[in-house]
């Protein structure tokens, strides 16, 4: 086989991205060949471009489609400290990885951009504990996007098999006109 020859190759793709010199567009290129390969092994290395402006939304999906669990706690870590743009974007990887524990408590952001992109996030993940976390009462100014986010949510459980448990969750929704989704 050639896993010796991509174990290799891995490890000077990830020597780039902690080398200094690199430039932006080359750890670009560094996290894009590290998505061809599956993934990078040192997510350090990857962690490390969060970091940097040019290059963090790379850094981010690179993570998101990295085959370690530890790249949830990466991710999740990333978030405190983040400015508000790159904690969507993170919030958004995370819904990749459907990361529920981690993307739950943004909901309650200080900034709404952040709050309603957790909420959006929990929708596309569609699981019963994303419905779970959507199922708890929102700020009043983010109602609109949660139950946006739990029609998300039911179709997703709808579509993965659990029609059942996505037509009792949405059950009270219809019963009162007051709280339906528009």
């Amino acid at each position: 086989g050639h896993a010796p020859t991509d174990a290799s190759n891995r490890a000077k793709v990830e020597a780039l991205l902690k080398d200094p010199a690199t430039t932006p567009f080359g750890k670009k290129a560094a996290l894009r060949a590290l998505l061809a390969v599956g993934g990078a092994r040192d997510l350090a290395a990857v962690a490390d471009c969060l970091k940097l402006p040019d290059v963090r939304e790379w850094a981010t999906f690179t993570l998101a489609g990295a085959p370690d669990r530890a790249a949830d706690a990466v991710l999740a870590q990333a978030l405190s400290g983040a400015e508000a743009e790159q904690r969507c974007s993170l919030l958004a990887a995370l819904a990749i990885r459907k990361n529920v524990a981690a993307i739950a408590p943004a909901v309650a952001d200080r900034d709404p951009a952040v709050a309603t992109a957790a909420l959006a996030a929990l929708g596309r993940i569609g699981t019963p504990e994303a419905l779970a976390a959507l199922s708890k009462p929102a700020a009043p100014a983010l109602e609109e996007s949660r139950l946006t986010a739990l029609a998300a949510c039911f179709g997703t459980l709808a579509e993965t098999g659990q029609s059942r448990a996505a037509a009792q969750a949405a059950k009270p929704f219809f019963a009162d006109p007051a709280q339906a989704p528009a």
